[in-house]
């Protein structure tokens, strides 16, 4: 048995770090809320209002509703076939909605809005006959806020061989060849469509990293099937289920209210596994 004078420093000891768990706890809410209303009062990018699409008789998207502030990435989170890219296109300015509106910085999302916007389709669009300096020298002459330098260094990172061309690219260095198209330029959008499912897993890391970099410029739009690895930058979330948005949540309480303690790859696991 402990002698009393180890009993009492004992209780002092545990109530003091009780009121410390407990400070920390509202300290953490605390800033997160003052974060929360930071956000809230930067200017709007991007705007889904009450948005279906439909191609012919069959409703793909119905409902959608999400805003992202400038600085903000927004994860679009759900299994093929869900109705992610339609989501992308919309936002592009390459199709427009069946019903509701996207707006791009207060414009309706279309050619207006496409110098403001850089967009990576979930299918590559190059010709399998150019080379990738040919790509690179392309989208110089063709964007005036193309950064030339940050996309050869990118490649240069990634071992890709300018002089290759498309046809003769990996898989994954045809992904990563349009991630760092993408995010060499100065937009107010970047918009990305499962830059990771066809990537090899050991360059997700870099990946991710260079595109949570864009929100030095503007926002994502991060449209995904993969959910592993995108915790750190994920500001807002929502999971995307039969065309309609299943949950969404808007800062860290709201997940851990909703998932508890847990990884954005487990959450998604378990809203889609019987999808």
């Amino acid at each position: 048995m402990a002698p009393k004078e180890n009993v009492v420093e004992n209780n002092i000891e545990l109530n003091l770090k009780n009121d410390f768990d407990k400070n920390s706890g509202e300290n953490i809410k605390k800033t997160n809320e003052e974060n929360v209303v930071k956000a809230n009062k930067r200017p709007a990018i991007i705007k889904f209002i009450s948005v279906n699409k439909k191609y012919g008789a069959r409703l793909v998207l119905k409902g959608i509703d999400f805003t992202i502030r400038k600085g903000q990435l927004l994860a679009v989170l759900a299994p093929e076939g869900s109705g992610k890219s339609s989501i992308a296109k919309m936002a592009a300015g390459l199709t427009r909605t069946t019903k509701g509106q996207v707006l791009v910085r207060g414009v309706k999302a279309s050619r207006k809005t496409n110098f403001v916007i850089s967009y990576q389709p979930d299918i590559p669009f190059f010709k399998y006959d150019v080379t990738v300096m040919e790509v690179i020298s392309l989208y110089e002459r063709f964007f005036e806020d193309f950064k030339y330098k940050k996309a050869m260094k990118l490649l240069r990172h990634f071992k890709i061989n300018t002089k290759l061309k498309i046809d003769n690219l990996s898989t994954t260095a045809l992904y990563i060849l349009q991630v760092i198209l993408v995010s060499s330029r100065d937009a107010s959008l970047f918009i990305f469509d499962d830059p990771l499912v066809h990537c090899d897993p050991k360059y997700r890391a870099d990946i991710i990293k260079i595109i949570d970099g864009c929100r030095k410029d503007g926002a994502i739009l991060l449209l995904s099937q993969i959910a592993d690895g995108i915790d750190d930058i994920t500001d807002l979330v929502v999971f995307l289920k039969r065309g309609s948005i299943y949950k969404n949540v808007y800062d860290a309480d709201g997940f851990e209210n909703e998932f508890g303690d847990v990884t954005l790859n487990i959450a998604y696991k378990e809203v889609f596994k019987n999808a």
